[in-house]
């Protein structure tokens, strides 16, 4: 996965973006690539909850990654991607949520980096870098 220049992966996306077609174009590139019309898997919820991010619509993409865990429960970076979306929102809760996912894309994935920074990154600013008791 590449990541943009700040380290958020969703960031590039879909860059450059002409914001107004940007959701039209992936669902027309989900039924293209499904046959189906509506989204049916992980990979495309993921994809309009990207198209939602680049918006800046977080409700939107938040809905589409919950769908995406539904659909797949072990797919490790939507709970990455939601944690990050989390994070950028900035209302009361999000950063509970946000560790909430964390732990759960490192326990799918302990190996997985960026979620482990992350989450060193939001504990620290808890005032609590060395606390396990909210890790995993």
């Amino acid at each position: 996965m590449k990541f943009a220049k700040n380290g958020n992966p969703l960031n590039g996306v879909f860059a450059p973006v002409h914001k107004i077609n940007i959701v039209e174009n992936c669902t027309k590139f989900v039924e293209t690539r499904s046959g189906q019309p509506e989204a049916t898997t992980a990979f495309d919820f993921t994809l309009r909850g990207a198209a939602y991010y680049r918006l800046g619509d977080y409700d939107s993409a938040i809905f589409e990654f919950n769908k995406a865990i539904v659909a797949d429960q072990k797919f490790f970076e939507i709970y990455y991607f939601r944690a990050v979306l989390y994070l950028e929102r900035q209302r009361l809760g999000d950063d509970g949520n946000a560790l909430l996912d964390l732990n759960e894309a490192i326990n799918l994935n302990p190996n997985y980096e960026v979620a482990l920074l992350e989450r060193a990154k939001l504990l620290t600013r808890f005032g609590r870098p060395n606390d396990n008791s909210l890790a995993l």
